[in-house]
């Protein structure tokens, strides 16, 4: 188990993300952009 969870008691839930970029390199162009997250949800 995560060292932070909550349990889930409703048949319903809305989960909340916010993420942030960071720069891995010195020399930055402006333009557009693209990401993918992946992430488990875990339930018996």
């Amino acid at each position: 188990l995560p060292l932070h969870y909550t349990p889930i008691l409703t048949s319903e839930m809305t989960l909340h993300f916010t993420a942030r970029y960071r720069a891995i390199s010195e020399n930055m162009t402006p333009g557009r952009i693209h990401s993918e997250v992946w992430f488990t949800l875990v339930y018996p």
